[in-house]
C-alpha cells in the first residue's frame, strides 16, 4: 500500500503566493496613499505657522505693505525658509493682497485651508 506524503503540492503553493502578491499590491497603493496625505497636511501646518509669523511681523511692523519667506527669516520669525514636502520645485508665497493673509505654494492655497 502507497503512503500518502504529507505537505503542499506545487500548484497549492503557487495559489498562496499569487494571492499574498494581490493583498500586498493594495498594501503598497495604501501606503503611497498615505504618504501623500501626510506630506499635504504637513503643508498645510507649515502654511499656517508662516501665517503667524507673518501676523507678528506685521504687528511689528505695521508700515509694512509685503512680507517675504526671506524678511521672516531675517527678523527671527522663523528659523529656517521651509519648502513645500507635497509641491516638487516649489517655494512658499506670502500673498497680502486681499484682507487676509494667504499662503501658497505653486497657485494652490495651503492657507487659510480650504475644505
Amino acid at each position: 500500500m502507497l503512503k500518502k506524503e504529507e505537505g503542499f503540492t506545487l500548484v497549492e503553493m503557487v495559489i498562496v503566493m499569487s494571492i499574498i502578491s494581490i493583498i500586498s499590491g493594495f498594501g503598497f497603493v495604501k501606503l503611497f496613499n498615505v504618504q501623500e496625505s501626510t506630506k499635504l497636511k504637513a503643508d498645510y501646518v507649515v502654511a499656517s505657522n508662516i501665517a503667524l509669523a507673518t501676523n507678528l511681523y506685521l504687528m511689528d511692523n505695521p508700515n509694512s505693505n509685503s512680507v517675504t519667506l526671506q524678511n521672516l527669516k531675517d527678523g527671527n520669525y522663523i528659523d529656517f525658509i521651509p519648502k513645500p514636502q507635497s509641491e516638487n520645485n516649489a517655494e512658499f508665497e506670502i500673498d497680502l493682497s486681499g484682507e487676509d493673509i494667504k499662503i501658497k505654494a505653486n497657485g494652490e492655497v495651503f492657507y487659510p485651508k480650504v475644505n
